[in-house]
């Protein structure tokens, strides 16, 4: 079968999932990984023959794909912050709006690095992609990074190696603090997480691919309860956090302001939303003093 009726087969099965400028991305992403095409080749070679063996790789992913199956996890990989991320269903994709909170905080330490020892606690790891990231920016910083999920924490461990990053990688419930948290030492600069934090009642609004695929543990919270992980993880950083020690969270884009309340009357200073490219509030930094 030739490129451009590849390209046909998929665009014909997947245009009722995807908008044209998604599929678009979904199609590069495919011939990227599967025959290392650039966009170029995806023009310049739309004429040659996929060979035997690459054939039915692509008949697979398609396959995948004609069922809602995200693209990363049918590839088995995410890209962030320029790194490439193994990727699975225990963990969530790595997005956009969490690259801009790693920056937040490279930009915000970048001076701090250079003055003393410098300790990293990411809650809520995941794929380990912020942990991770942080550690390739700041080589010579102490980075650990906590989640509930044992499948979590071992693709976690995966990308750690995959990147060549050196990370702690910890079970722990961070809403039931056991022993394993204790024994950390107190002494943190950064405390980061993007912690569940979209409602039950949100779930009619969300994409299947996220919400048929994509770990409802990483996922949801009651709406009862919708600031618990904060809440916590909060508690946490006021026990371990050094002196001007600073805390990063990534925010459901409706509770800014309640995020800053709890923060303020937990008694943190320099209380500051920040708005992701898409101008939706979605990123919050408190300190200690």
């Amino acid at each position: 079968m030739k490129v451009n009726v590849m390209i046909r087969k998929f665009r014909e099965l997947l245009k009722e999932l995807y908008s044209e400028e998604e599929l678009s991305q979904v199609i590069f992403l495919v011939f990227e990984h599967l025959a290392g095409f650039s966009k170029t080749d995806l023009v310049m070679k739309r004429d040659e023959t996929i060979p035997g063996n690459q054939q039915e790789l692509f008949e697979q992913v398609l396959s995948e794909l004609k069922t809602g199956r995200p693209v990363q996890y049918a590839l088995g990989f995410a890209w962030f912050n320029g790194m490439k991320f193994m990727v699975n269903e225990n963990v969530l994709i790595p997005r956009q709006e969490t690259e801009e909170l790693v920056d937040w905080i490279v930009r915000d330490s970048e001076s701090d690095i250079r003055k003393f020892p410098f300790d990293v606690l990411d809650v809520c790891t995941g794929s380990g992609c912020i942990a991770i990231s942080l550690k390739k920016k700041f080589p010579d910083a102490k980075v650990t990074a906590l989640d509930v999920s044992p499948g979590a924490l071992a693709l976690a461990k995966e990308n750690s190696l995959l990147n060549q990053s050196e990370v702690q990688f910890i079970e722990e419930d961070v809403l039931r603090r056991t022993s394993h948290i204790s024994n950390l030492e107190s002494s943190f600069n950064i405390i980061v997480s993007n912690p569940p934090y979209v409602l039950e009642s949100e779930k009619e609004k969300i994409n299947a691919r996220v919400l048929d695929f994509e770990p409802h543990l990483a996922l949801f919270v009651e709406d009862t309860n919708p600031l618990i992980f904060y809440d916590a993880i909060a508690e946490l950083a006021l026990k371990m956090l050094k002196p001007g020690g600073r805390l990063y969270f990534e925010i459901n884009e409706a509770k800014g302001k309640a995020v800053v309340r709890l923060l303020m009357k937990k008694g943190f200073v320099g209380v500051e939303v920040r708005k992701d490219l898409n101008g939706k509030d979605r990123m919050v930094k408190a300190a200690i003093k």
